[in-house]
């Protein structure tokens, strides 16, 4: 990789897509907004082959299932071999996954590997026992007594034309003549580090849509969870703080 090829890529990218250019053992990469379950960064490290432009990981994602211990398993491989498939993404020998950008487009093609590689790191939380609480039920029922009479909402609410394959869902997306909102319910690890992946992807789009994160707080989430989620909510509550929660769904509709 050239020194100036990273930065010459980063220049097509949108801003909100990168955080900034850095330099590490005399390679460049770019710092993306997107984020690994365990809060580093997601970076992009751009390489010429042929007249091509591609962009890896640097082995980044498989490394750190290696290091947290967990195994690929025949059912993980077989998502991550859906996910490839899904995205373009390409899986080498030496445990990096790669994408050749387009050249009129680089900027979407980053956007896609950064989502695809979000999707591989959170399949780490996807077979772990699902905690069932009575936050959704708790949730629910204050939204349909004090919010239903003035705004309505739609559950698992994804962007049709954004999102065809629906990997982002909102579990409730507040409608009505007034600009959106969305509240999250937040009760497991994967659940943690899902809501940064669908929060950046809308931002990324050109959507920052105010956002509510509800934390379970007989979840027992570590404290790098709930700051992950912290650092893409406008608002987070633990459990049901039923004024905060009414307020933020009611703050553009009274």
């Amino acid at each position: 990789m050239t020194a100036t090829l990273a930065n010459s890529i980063a220049a097509r990218l949108c801003d909100d897509l990168v955080s900034e250019v850095a330099l590490r053992h005399g390679r460049e990469f770019i710092i993306t907004t997107f984020r690994y379950p365990d809060g580093d960064s997601l970076n992009l490290y751009v390489e010429a082959r042929g007249k091509e432009t591609w962009v890896t990981d640097g082995g980044t994602t498989l490394y750190k299932f290696a290091v947290s211990g967990m195994r690929v398993t025949d059912a993980r491989q077989h998502i991550i071999d859906v996910i490839c498939r899904t995205y373009g993404l390409i899986l080498g020998e030496d445990s990096r996954f790669s994408l050749q950008l387009d050249r009129k487009s680089p900027g979407e093609s980053c956007r896609l590997f950064c989502e695809a590689l979000t999707r591989v790191s959170t399949l780490r939380y996807d077979f772990l026992p699902r905690m069932q609480t009575a936050l959704r039920t708790a949730l629910e029922s204050l939204l349909v007594e004090r919010v239903r009479p003035v705004r309505r909402w739609t559950e698992n609410w994804t962007d049709r034309l954004m999102d065809k394959k629906r990997l982002y869902p909102v579990d409730y997306r507040f409608n009505g003549v007034q600009p959106p909102r969305h509240v999250f319910r937040v009760a497991t690890p994967y659940k943690a580090a899902l809501v940064p992946a669908v929060v950046n992807f809308f931002r990324v789009n050109g959507q920052d849509v105010p956002t509510l994160s509800v934390i379970d707080p007989e979840a027992n989430l570590g404290a790098s969870h709930i700051q992950r989620v912290k650092s893409v909510s406008t608002e987070i509550c633990f459990g049901i703080e039923e004024e905060r929660i009414v307020d933020f769904a009611l703050a553009r509709a009274r």
